[in-house]
């Protein structure tokens, strides 16, 4: 959808990011939150509910940062890849562990609420303005180094540099003024600080200095981001492929066609050929199983992370709360946030592995009902990934309905998910690493599911009725009407969380017998060779290739 269309990523990230901040604010103002005028764009989602809204927004927007900052890199790593350039690769690939450290930063910023941990709020923000601020001049100053790559130009690069000295002007003056603005306030409390300020306030003057230079920094960034529109142009990006493992097809593993007709991506130029697949990442080519058991791994720790904190705070009663009642307060509401909207991202590209796997065997001989079930499956599946995104951000004593359809995503919609692979997995006994005992565990897995569901929704309701006026179910602790309904809805929606972590641990078997071409991106077909450096009017434009049984398609 987006291959040759890279330049929309720019130009989302330049709308998206000022509308976000535009529409936290517009909620802080409206419920008398901040101050109107130019409060700190953190102050804008410190309280709830913009609180919750901002960490969505921010985490979000995290996502998209990432996405840019690898397709920069690999840009640059395509364009040179002819004649490679020591202290160019080496920048690139600082350029993208800075872009990916500011993207982190974003979405500590949106998590943790200065009010709640400052501490973690500020390193957030360090990461995302200023290792922001340097990921731009890095890449000012391979705009310099490389003046002719396409759609590059000497009034871009310019428009670079400055946008680079503007915001460090800004980020010393954000920083004297904000410094200045406290000292002269030393009866203010930090927590008052940021919603307190208004004209005729002693330190106004130097507050607003510092809100408003933090605000052109946040736009400026953005600007400079955008500066990638006219090269982004100029590529476009092969997307991730999930293939058979190449012992797989030695051995015969895989189907008889498919040992035979591999799909491999070679790149023609200069009279050299080189298998794409030498280019993939050694850390997950061949380790696709570690996603799967990973996220059984990480998700109950996450839990039992914010539970352990929870409970330490004095928040919940010990026992088995809901599991989003040991994310409700702060602190631990700031740390189960970041966790679930991290394996919100990871369980994505589990689903997604999943898809293409099935996809990638049923290649040869597709069967229409299969591939409309798996793209199914792989819709529910990202519904339930933003689902866990929804319930760590948006609590339920925030914003009780936005955290319940998060909740209805991630449990009702993620059991629908795995019913959809266990009748792939009856439909597909074949697929590599996959046996019967395997497809009956999935479907217990599934019966359980729906079983524990129906007991949430029973055992919830007969509690709710009766409980004792004004007691909050975070509080709720043996001897009190209705704590055995209350108990038997909690610990099945920990049951549920579990059997589904288990059901996604399954995967493993199966994936260990696929490895993950990653995206690759190429110059577009209308790269011609006036605007490709180096090539003479009698040469061919670089031209990238797939070779399979059938064609040769030109990019």
């Amino acid at each position: 959808m987006f291959g040759d269309k890279l330049h929309i990523f720019p130009v989302f990230v330049v709308i998206y990011v000022p509308a976000s901040f535009f529409i936290t604010y517009g909620i802080a103002v409206g419920n008398g939150h901040v101050e109107p005028g130019f409060p700190y764009i953190s102050d804008t989602g410190t309280k709830e509910p913009e609180s919750c809204v901002f960490g969505q927004l921010l985490n979000i927007g995290a996502v998209f940062a990432l996405v840019i900052f690898y397709i920069r890199y690999q840009q640059i790593a395509t364009y040179q890849s002819d004649c490679p350039v020591r202290r160019i690769t080496k920048c690139n690939k600082a350029g993208l562990i800075l872009g990916w450290m500011a993207a982190f930063g974003i979405s500590l910023v949106g998590n943790f609420q200065e009010t709640n941990v400052l501490v973690v709020h500020l390193i957030g923000a360090f990461l995302a303005f200023l290792i922001g601020t340097v990921y731009c001049c890095v890449q000012t100053y391979l705009s310099y180094k490389l003046p002719e790559m396409p759609g590059s130009s000497r009034n871009l690069r310019l428009a670079r540099f400055i946008i680079c000295v503007l915001t460090f002007i800004f980020m010393i003056v954000l920083l004297v003024a904000g410094r200045y603005a406290m000292n002269d306030n030393p009866n203010r409390s930090n927590k008052d600080i940021p919603i307190g300020l208004s004209p005729g306030d002693k330190g106004y003057s130097a507050h607003l200095t510092s809100t408003i230079s933090e605000w052109i920094i946040a736009f400026l960034i953005c600007l400079y981001v955008a500066t990638f529109t006219p090269e982004f142009r100029y590529f476009e990006m092969i997307k991730p492929k999930v293939t058979f493992r190449q012992k797989c097809v030695r051995s015969g593993i895989a189907p008889a066609d498919q040992s035979n007709t591999n799909d491999v991506m070679t790149i023609e130029n200069g009279g050299k050929d080189a298998k794409y697949s030498n280019h993939c990442s050694k850390m997950f080519r061949d380790h696709l199983h570690i996603f799967p058991v990973f996220i059984v791994v990480y998700v109950p720790i996450s839990f039992f992370i914010t539970y352990g904190i929870a409970v330490g705070n004095g928040h919940v009663a010990p026992g088995f709360p809901y599991i989003s009642d040991t994310g409700s307060l702060p602190p631990e509401s700031c740390v189960f946030g970041q966790l679930l909207n991290i394996g919100a991202v990871i369980v994505s590209v589990v689903f997604y592995i999943r898809y293409k796997q099935i996809e990638t065997y049923q290649h040869d001989c597709p069967v229409r009902r299969i591939t409309n079930v798996n793209r199914a499956a792989f819709v529910l599946g990202l519904m339930a990934a933003f689902g866990i995104s929804l319930v760590g951000n948006f609590q339920d004593v925030n914003v009780v309905v936005v955290h319940l359809i998060g909740a209805f995503l991630a449990f009702v919609i993620g059991a629908i998910y795995c019913c959809l692979q266990t009748y792939l997995s009856f439909k597909l006994p074949d697929i590599q690493g996959s046996s019967r005992k395997l497809a009956q565990i999935r479907l217990v897995i599934c019966v359980l599911d729906f079983i524990f569901i129906v007991t949430i929704l029973i055992a919830s309701k007969l509690a709710t009725e009766d409980k004792p006026e004004g007691l909050k179910a975070r509080c709720w602790t043996p001897g009190k009407s209705g704590y055995a309904a209350h108990l038997t809805s909690t610990i099945s929606e920990w049951i549920i969380a579990f059997l589904t972590c288990i059901f996604v641990a399954t995967f493993t078997p199966e994936f260990k017998h696929f490895e993950l071409i990653k995206p690759k991106i190429i110059f577009r077909e209308i790269t011609r060779k006036d605007m490709v450096p180096g090539l003479e009017s009698n040469k061919e434009p670089k031209i990238m290739t797939i070779k399979n049984e059938e064609a040769s398609v030109k990019y």
